[in-house]
């Protein structure tokens, strides 16, 4: 039944980058301009509430502090609304491009990155799934409301202790229900990015029918990829951290660590901030093809099976 190797897939990413190095040098430096970018606007125009947010959050966050953060969130709401717009952006050119550089590797002009139909067809992918989740959200919260409703009333019958365990219990039980059911849902709807890209036609639920009898096999293909990609990044982080001590002045520096200052564009672009974003960058390029190309290979393997263009 099982027509591709774990390890093959898992390993996809690292394949790509090997391949094809210059195509991750493209990706730090096109990472790093978006950091740099955001981060700029924020000093430059939301200096003030950023620092007071970061100083809020450092602290002990109880009643009073949950005030303050709600009022500085409706001052960041034009830079939350610029994050989202580009992260609606960033991320389906980001997956057209793994999608391409797994099932059109000769067109490697550019980094693999265009913003074409593709590019399109991938963020009205994205689009969908988001409201999907939003329907799945609001359908889990008015489950419990009615589930509370019903331990209330039966707690009125046998008392408050029992109705005390009974809410824990249903709630665990929920937690735990809702986990496992998004593991199952997100793995058999992998390869929907796949197969909107090599059919050029937006397609959420193709996948469905692919990964059928298949959960196991591609869930531990993911879990590999989400280790190599966490060893990825432990590896560079511990590179950010012996960088921010040398160029800070010593092991106090770490304590800053990735805990920029925007009051002013000189503080935010300091040294260690800028050693900071580079190594960010440098990991964003390397971990992205390592977690999202491995249901590109998958598909690529099943594609032909089930009367799907694996290209």
């Amino acid at each position: 039944m099982v027509e591709f190797s774990a390890s093959e897939a898992a390993f996809t990413g690292f394949r790509v980058v090997r391949e094809r190095p210059t195509v991750a040098a493209v990706w730090t430096l096109i990472f790093f301009a978006v950091s740099a970018g955001f981060g700029a606007l924020a000093a430059y125009s939301f200096g003030a509430p950023m620092n007071k947010l970061i100083q809020i959050l450092d602290g002990e966050v109880n009643a009073s502090a949950t005030a303050k953060i709600l009022e500085l969130a409706d001052q960041l709401a034009p830079l939350t609304v610029v994050s989202v717009l580009l992260s609606l952006i960033v991320y389906p050119v980001l997956f057209a491009a793994m999608n391409r550089a797994v099932l059109r590797p000769s067109e490697h002009a550019f980094a693999y990155l265009r913003m074409g139909a593709d590019e399109l067809r991938q963020m009205a992918l994205t689009a969908v799934f988001v409201l999907l989740f939003l329907a799945a959200y609001i359908a889990a919260i008015v489950a419990v409301l009615i589930v509370g409703a019903l331990i209330a009333l039966i707690g009125a019958g046998v008392g408050p202790t029992i109705a005390s365990v009974l809410t824990g219990l249903v709630m665990a039980a929920a937690v735990v229900g809702a986990f496992c059911g998004l593991v199952l849902v997100a793995v058999r709807l992998s390869l929907a990015s796949a197969l909107t890209f090599a059919t050029g036609r937006i397609n959420p639920f193709g996948s469905w029918a692919m990964t059928r009898g298949r959960f196991w096999p591609m869930l531990g293909t993911y879990l590999l990829a989400l280790a190599l990609a966490a060893l990825v990044w432990s590896l560079i982080f511990a590179l950010t951290a012996a960088s921010t001590a040398v160029i800070g002045g010593g092991s106090e520096a770490l304590a800053t660590l990735g805990r920029a200052d925007f009051t002013s564009l000189a503080t935010y672009f300091s040294p260690t901030q800028l050693a900071f974003l580079i190594l960010s960058a440098l990991s964003s390029a390397l971990v992205w093809p390592v977690v999202l190309t491995p249901p590109v290979s998958i598909y690529r393997r099943l594609a032909s099976s089930h009367g799907r263009p694996n290209a």
